[in-house]
């Protein structure tokens, strides 16, 4: 790459009108200015487009796309990125907040070490707008590709990660095409076959917590068949044993199996019924179990 690379910007954005404004400023008052942000409003019934046309007129490096019909999430990201031009690609939520630094942080790293797919800053979840605790998904993943696989996935539930900086060359042949439910933990291991994560330790992004019912809605409305909702991350388990056959360890296994389990009783949990009951019981379970090994591994390892 060259000293100072294009950088693209994907912004999915649907029925963001109103938080879209302060998403935008963040993203084109960065101290690296060559960039192009791409916005693309995924059929909003709001004035999300609007909103996003004013910033295109005043600011040249804003390319706004009006999807025809809802594309869906998944579809949106990939589009964005397909479209990008730049070797290095950024993913912004409509509702992040990004400080002036995030991309000139990230982007040093990325060009001072060839062995990086990607980089991301710590993070802080927004509640209700007010800042909250550090998000615990940027670890840094610097070691063997098979410990990163393993690493990952202990943790990928807080995928925050995939608001960093990445070498679009790696995010391409990571992304899948078939859209399922926890799709960007897909995205993010597949990076890792091409080089480690690293994390600039400053908070630089802010992001929106998400409701729970959130995930329930994707569940349903991702996953149609009986199985798809009994086995929520059936087919992101699929994608991940694919594209990771070379860097696929035991531990790794073991965290993608747990990960099923708790999400399986994790979406049964939100239901009503007796099996609701013992799903949120099984939940609590996974969790302590976690947090047991996940002490004892990070005993071991100091």
């Amino acid at each position: 790459m060259s000293a100072r690379p294009l950088v693209s910007v994907g912004v999915p954005a649907f029925n963001a009108a109103e938080s879209l404004p302060a998403a935008l400023e963040g993203i084109l008052g960065q101290s690296y200015e060559n960039l192009e942000v791409l916005v693309s409003d995924n059929a909003s019934s709001d004035e999300t487009a609007q909103v996003a046309n004013d910033f295109a007129a005043s600011d040249s490096r804003v390319r706004v796309i009006q999807q025809t019909r809802n594309l869906g999430a998944q579809v949106n990201f990939r589009y964005l990125l397909s479209i990008a031009k730049g070797p290095c690609f950024m993913w912004a939520g409509s509702d992040d907040v990004h400080q002036p630094e995030f991309v000139a942080s990230n982007l040093e790293r990325l060009l001072h070490d060839p062995t990086l797919s990607g980089c991301v800053s710590q993070v802080r979840w927004l509640r209700n707008g007010i800042p909250a605790d550090l998000a615990a998904g940027t670890v840094p993943l610097l070691g063997t590709p098979r410990d990163n696989l393993a690493t990952y996935m202990r943790s990928a539930r807080d995928n925050s990660r995939f608001y960093g900086l990445f070498r679009r060359d790696a995010l391409l042949p990571s992304f899948p095409e078939r859209p399922f439910p926890g799709f960007d933990i897909a995205v993010m291991a597949g990076t890792l076959r091409f080089g480690g994560h690293d994390r600039v330790d400053r908070v630089l992004l802010q992001r929106r917590r998400r409701d729970p019912a959130e995930y329930t809605a994707d569940i349903l409305q991702v996953n149609g068949p009986f199985i798809d909702r009994l086995i929520p991350l059936r087919r992101l388990t699929g994608e991940i044993l694919a594209q990771n056959r070379q860097t696929m360890s035991v531990r790794a296994l073991w965290w993608l199996t747990w990960r099923n389990f708790y999400e399986h009783s994790r979406y049964w949990a939100s239901t009503d019924g007796p099996y609701g009951s013992v799903s949120r019981l099984l939940r609590d379970v996974l969790d302590t179990v976690r947090h047991r090994v996940w002490a004892k591994e990070d005993s071991q390892a100091s």
